[in-house]
């Protein structure tokens, strides 16, 4: 036998042609051209519905950045303030100097670093 054979009815369905244009128009044509345009504008329009939650999205992350580096900044300032506290320092008061030395040029700051001198040195030569 031969090669099957469209119906009249399925022929007429795919090639109708408009009396208004004379072009080829079917059902399915111009449907498929109404989704594509509906699903260009519902496309658009979800983007438009999704913004506020990828906004929201944005909004957290920045709050949890924020966040963090409050907590970071405060973590070391309280290490700072710690270290400082527990940190032992020497302090030398005003060193009266009797006359004779200064005379020969031994003032009070002279003699005053020449003991953070010594003391330093002797901090030194013990950790060697």
């Amino acid at each position: 036998m031969g090669e099957p054979v469209a119906s009249v009815t399925s022929i007429v369905q795919r090639s109708a042609v408009s009396p208004e244009t004379g072009k080829g128009n079917t059902a399915d044509q111009s449907g498929s051209e109404a989704n594509d345009r509906a699903d260009g504008v519902r496309t658009s329009a979800s983007a438009w519905q999704r913004l506020p939650h990828r906004l929201t999205l944005m909004e957290n992350v920045r709050k949890f950045v924020v966040n963090a580096l409050i907590v970071v900044i405060a973590i070391l300032s309280f290490v700072v303030v710690l270290k400082a506290g527990l940190t032992r320092a020497t302090v030398i008061e005003t060193i009266n100097v009797p006359r004779q030395l200064e005379d020969r040029g031994y003032t009070a700051v002279a003699i005053a670093q020449r003991i953070i001198g010594r003391l330093l040195m002797s901090i030194v030569s013990r950790r060697l």
